[in-house]
């Protein structure tokens, strides 16, 4: 029930705060001349965020869905194919879904704009 609670939008609102708190020291730290390279010379584990990121590392559950159901070769182009459509995707839905949690929490009111989508909790095959 995690994707039907509060504590699902909540999440989506602290990771928009956080990727733009993420941006702006990076435009602050590259502004100050510390780009990745110097930053891995200090010991930051400020430039590995950009190797292996939780998007990344969240197609694992998907790849191996797709390798049960219609194989290797099928699952690794599928997967690949989709990555670029799947990014603008999920950037606007946390886009949206934080803007209401922060429109929420002002007004004290909650629009609902129904979309035909079925429920939250059914399992969708990807």
């Amino acid at each position: 029930f995690y994707f039907s609670s509060v504590a699902f939008y909540t999440s989506n609102l602290l990771v928009d705060y956080t990727i733009q708190l993420y941006v702006i020291l990076f435009i602050l730290f590259s502004l100050a001349g510390l780009g990745p390279g110097k930053l891995s010379a200090l010991g930051s584990t400020f430039s590995t965020e950009w190797i292996v990121s939780m998007g990344l590392v969240t197609l694992v559950p998907q790849l191996c869905e797709l390798v049960l159901e219609y194989g290797a070769v099928h699952a690794v182009r599928q997967t690949i194919g989709g990555l670029l459509s799947a990014t603008f995707f999920f950037i606007f839905q946390n886009k949206n879904i934080a803007e209401s949690m922060k429109e929420g929490a002002k007004t004290g009111l909650a629009k609902y704009f129904f979309t035909g989508r079925p429920s939250a909790n059914q399992h969708q095959t990807w």
